[in-house]
């Protein structure tokens, strides 16, 4: 009976050890970014490199940046880039993601890893006020009206990622949300 005990408490430890990580350092992550990074990524809005901009990672959708060309690998990897994620990745690119265009071998300290992450997730969007995409219909306007958007518009057709940073989520957006 107490070896049950026991185990099973040693599985719940092992369970809850992701969660019980100390949250990593970004001035840390910063400087190992610089160091590991910064050659084919920048936290630059809107600039890419080798790879693309890792401005605003944490929370976005894996192959989002209609800027960017992804790997085959990438685009159907449908992730979204959480703590966990990113750490699972930047341990390993390649074993998370078969078939990534990215070379790095990855990053081998957790804590490396941690300061990253926090240095990434200090690199958001600035808050944009969002137009009402419900208020555009109701108008009779359409999305081409809009004058946040009409600066991106490619051959006459939106991106749905970029309008979701204007309008939100465009196809579930609650009418009234702003």
């Amino acid at each position: 009976m107490a070896s049950k005990v026991m185990f099973v408490a040693a599985a719940v430890l092992l369970a809850l050890a992701p969660l019980a990580r100390a949250e990593g350092d970004p001035q840390t992550g910063e400087a190992v970014f610089k160091k590991n990074c910064a050659v084919c990524h920048t936290t630059e809005d809107g600039k890419n490199k080798i790879g693309p901009s890792l401005h605003g990672i944490v929370g976005r959708h894996s192959a989002s940046l209609p800027s960017f060309q992804y790997s085959d690998a990438m685009k159907s990897a449908d992730k979204t880039w959480d703590p966990q994620s990113l750490d699972s990745y930047l341990a390993n690119p390649r074993g998370l993601v078969a078939g990534t265009k990215m070379v790095f071998v990855g990053l081998k300290s957790e804590q490396d890893r941690q300061n990253v992450i926090a240095y990434l997730a200090t690199q958001k969007r600035s808050a944009r006020p969002r137009r009402n995409f419900a208020s555009l219909r109701r108008s009779g306007k359409t999305l081409l009206g809009c004058d946040l958007c009409a600066n991106r518009i490619d051959g006459g057709t939106i991106v749905a990622a970029i309008a979701r940073q204007c309008h939100g989520d465009v196809r579930n957006e609650p009418p009234g949300r702003g």
